[in-house]
């Protein structure tokens, strides 16, 4: 199989990484979720990417989906991404940015609750919390923040829409946003390793971070091949968990070591807040809880096969 992206689709994410370096530098990333993003990004047509034309959407599927969240993941986009855009058409305003959505699976704890104007509750069913009142906690990646809302918070309507198929769906773009996180970061440790210089020499030339480096781009293209296959196997009406398992478990653990290993290329500096390297495995490890964990998606796999 060719892995390998088309002109259309190599056009596509040219575009959106055009416009991700130019509306979303890590200075302004840095700063966190604000709502004059929300409404660039509806611009852009990042919520309503996968709407049919008749409601106002691009129409195009979930193959061209997860290579605009790779890219989503590459600049470390800050907001509720996924919530936002699998309610276009859902709720009215998400497919603009005008409504902000966030997504909770049952549980008190509510990343972007804080910011959210309601979120997703997808459990047996897709219902609409619109009551976002709590406490806010001290979160593991400073640009997720993270409110405990109160536990006996009704939901205000339920949506007609498939739970498990909006479960799917969202665990791939939840991969493909890890699988961007896992090329970013070779970036990074590659970049840096030929620019500083250890004993006359740029420490991209010692074996030893030589062979980190190439780990790390390894791990990055097998996550990418899982997750754009799994995304046209949906598009082909394949939409079965193992395939979408498999992708989420290989981006998350690629996320979560290539991010590991680009603070271990950076030396001393890595472990500072002015390099980048620690809000991309801070974020990596925050996707890797959503939609199911490492342990459950490796457990799903392992029953399949």
């Amino acid at each position: 199989m060719n892995f390998d992206l088309g002109p259309d689709e190599l056009a596509l994410r040219d575009g959106i990484r055009d416009v991700c370096a130019k509306r979303f530098p890590m200075e302004r990333v840095r700063d966190g979720f604000d709502r004059s993003m929300w409404s660039e990004l509806g611009e852009a047509g990042v919520f309503s990417l996968r709407l049919p034309e008749d409601q106002g959407g691009v129409g195009l599927g979930m193959t061209e989906a997860a290579i605009v969240f790779q890219e989503l993941g590459r600049f470390l986009v800050p907001g509720p991404l996924l919530g936002t855009h699998l309610a276009a058409g859902l709720v009215e305003g998400a497919a603009s940015g005008d409504t902000v959505v966030t997504i909770t699976d049952g549980s008190s704890l509510v990343p972007f609750g804080a910011v959210a104007d309601m979120a997703l509750d997808i459990g047996d069913a897709v219902s609409v919390v619109d009551d976002l009142s709590g406490d806010d906690l001290e979160p593991l990646d400073p640009l997720t923040p993270v409110r405990a809302i109160r536990a006996d918070t009704p939901a205000a309507r339920t949506l007609d829409a498939g739970a498990t198929r909006m479960r799917r769906e969202g665990g791939l773009l939840t991969a493909a946003l890890s699988c961007g996180i896992a090329s970013r970061t070779v970036e990074l440790a590659v970049d840096y390793a030929r620019e500083r210089v250890q004993f006359d020499r740029p420490i991209g030339s010692f074996q030893a971070v030589k062979h980190i480096c190439a780990d790390m781009l390894v791990r990055a293209e097998v996550a990418r091949a899982a997750v754009d296959a799994a995304a046209v196997r949906i598009d082909e009406g394949d939409d079965g968990p193992a395939v979408i398992s498999a992708a989420k478990l290989l981006a998350s653990e690629a996320a979560i070591a290539n991010a590991k290993s680009c603070i271990q290329v950076h030396g001393g500096m890595g472990f500072t807040w002015e390099v980048d390297a620690h809000l991309y495995l801070k974020r990596a490890a925050v996707l890797a809880t959503q939609f199911g964990g490492m342990d459950e998606q490796a457990e799903l796999l392992a029953a399949h096969v």
